[in-house]
């Protein structure tokens, strides 16, 4: 059972949206909302049923049984499996507003539980969040519970760790459009909002302008700037009631009529909104939810997703050129091991460029500055230690190796010739640190750190002025200033592994948003966007392929190239 949604159901006994009994279905991306049991189970009863319940959301369920309970789930001599599920605002008569488990010992992982309620002002029950029963044994990982009333967990279970348990949530200002909520991180996301930072406050929060001109692009819809298009549009509706053209009225809301208000509207918002980046720039990324893992290309809002290969190959690490008009790529598509191809941003004129023989070619960046025109630098590596960096000419000619290490992830400063780079540092495989190359002089280490999952470094890029740089290390992504050792590290995304990963982190072009790759508690690796601070995160892919992004550039018509020698 998958893709489904049951709301608005009532039960006059046990379960108002779904009721197992004795079977084990199992349930994907399903959301149950506002369904009422007199009994108890408001979302979902398990009776002696085991199913797997994966990726779901129980919203403002109910049970009124004052013996039962369980206002979003109810499991009684059941051993489901709830992963990467929500709970939130369910409520029961009796004990535990978002589960209550009896004779039961269900695995929940990777979920939130909050603002759920278990009894009322007159008559608190127990567990607010999850109730378990002297004779259950639910084995709790990874779980964010919170802001549950009148307490967040009762009874004996299994703790798993990494849970998260408080009366507090982690909350911050949340922009949808114009409008300003306060909730967590997640309940944000899921709303398309733009979530401003833990701690934030709606009245310290200046939300982002949605735009209220820009009511129409050149496809028909609205594309970020508020231009001739959107002009058009209004000037066609002139003196009737739109719709789209009626924005506004003398009292701030739209009045049924396309007039000079709405006309003042969009010559007051001309140009780019500032709700996204630049709709200049494309985002480029791999992704698998085709079958194989292919490069992908969209704009800095999410929209226009288009995939650009499609091979029985595996292509990864794309990495866009400054002038956004030719994709770089490591593919294994003419065999093994992945050799360096090269084609125009939409997809033609795909040609091989360069192999080094025995080693996989990966993370590969650009060089306007080669002495014959752009250049090509890449990583290409083997086994635990071997391999180094290199450079080639577009055509594929002039291929130079420039260091010998297991190397990757090459950037050059904007004076075109001090390379900062990853190294292996061991035949451990968490020692990846980062390095330097001057124009003159040997190879700098710049960080530091015993090989571990919390110190490894994978290096994501300067800042448009070259004096800041973005990583990701322990799973989290961080800013730095760009002398080595650095120095002034910045937190802007604590993870953790495997459930909670931020990871490959880059630049927009103009320095003042980052894009990156997040695979959040019981979720798939997507792509998201914030500004340099933190502030303003959005989520843009939303698919159960793996999506890790790799760079962001400058979108503009591909140009012919010269086709690659023999």
């Amino acid at each position: 059972m998958e893709d489904c949604e049951f709301a608005g159901n009532l039960a006059d006994g046990n379960g108002g949206g779904m009721y197992n009994d004795i079977s084990n279905p199992p349930v994907f991306h399903c959301s149950f909302i506002d369904n009422a049991a007199a009994g108890s189970g408001g979302g979902m009863l398990n009776h002696h049923s085991d199913p797997l319940i994966a990726y779901c959301a129980f919203t403002a369920n109910s049970s009124d049984d004052a013996y039962g309970g369980g206002g979003g789930m109810y499991n009684v001599n059941s051993f489901p499996i709830v992963d990467g599920c929500t709970f939130e605002e369910n409520a029961a008569t009796a004990d535990g507003g978002g589960m209550h488990n009896r004779y039961a010992a269900p695995e929940v992982k990777d979920c939130v539980f909050t603002n759920n309620t278990a009894g009322d002002d007159d008559l608190w029950r127990l567990g607010g969040g999850i109730y378990n029963y002297y004779y259950s044994d639910a084995t709790i990982t990874n779980n964010e519970v919170c802001g549950n009333l009148p307490d967040q967990i009762t009874g004996p279970y299994t703790d798993g760790g990494s849970n998260y348990i408080s009366t507090e949530c982690h909350l911050g200002a949340c922009c949808i459009e114009d409008d300003c909520v306060v909730e967590s991180q997640v309940d944000c996301i899921l709303s398309g909002g733009m979530y401003m930072g833990e701690g934030t406050t709606c009245a310290d929060t200046d939300c982002p302008s949605p735009c209220p001109g820009d009511i129409a692009g050149p496809d028909g819809g609205p594309d970020g700037t508020v231009d001739v298009h959107d002009l058009l549009v209004l000037l066609s509706q002139w003196d009737s009631a739109g719709p789209e053209g009626d924005i506004t009225g003398p009292d701030g809301i739209p009045d049924g009529t396309v007039d000079v208000h709405d006309l003042l509207t969009i010559l007051g918002t001309w140009g780019e909104c500032d709700y996204y980046p630049s709709k200049d720039t494309k985002i480029v990324w791999r992704s698998e939810r085709s079958g194989t893992s292919s490069i992908w290309a969209m704009d800095s809002d999410g929209s226009n997703k288009i995939q650009l290969t499609d091979d029985l190959g595996n292509d990864s690490t794309p990495s866009i050129s400054p002038d956004g008009t030719e994709i770089a790529f490591a593919s294994d598509r003419n065999g093994t091991p992945y050799r360096l191809f090269i084609m125009n941003s939409d997809g033609t004129d795909m040609q091989e460029i360069a192999a080094v023989a025995d080693l996989n070619v990966q993370f590969s960046s650009w060089n306007q500055q080669g002495p014959d025109g752009p250049q090509v630098l890449f990583g290409a590596v083997s086994g635990c230690c071997d391999g180094g960096l290199f450079r080639v000419d577009m055509d594929g000619t002039n291929l130079e190796q420039l260091t010998v290490g297991y190397d990757s992830r090459p950037f050059l400063l904007a004076d075109g010739e001090t390379l900062f780079f990853d190294r292996r540092t061991s035949s451990l495989s968490h020692s990846h640190q980062l390095h330097r190359l001057p124009p003159v002089g040997f190879i700098q280490q710049c960080t530091f750190g015993y090989p571990s999952e919390t110190t490894t470094t994978t290096f994501g890029g300067f800042s448009l002025d070259g004096s800041k740089i973005v990583y990701s290390r322990g799973h989290s992504i961080w800013i730095a200033n760009s002398n080595c050792p650095i120095s002034g590290e910045t937190l802007l995304f604590e993870g953790s592994y495997p459930t909670n990963v931020w990871e490959t982190p880059s630049w927009s072009p103009d320095g003042k948003w980052l894009v990156f790759s997040h695979t959040p508690p019981g979720g798939d690796s997507n792509i998201y966007i914030s500004r340099t601070d933190g502030t303003a995160l959005r989520q843009l892919t939303f698919d159960s392929g793996a999506d890790e992004v790799e760079r962001w550039g400058v979108g503009k018509a591909p140009r012919s190239r010269l086709a690659a020698p023999e």
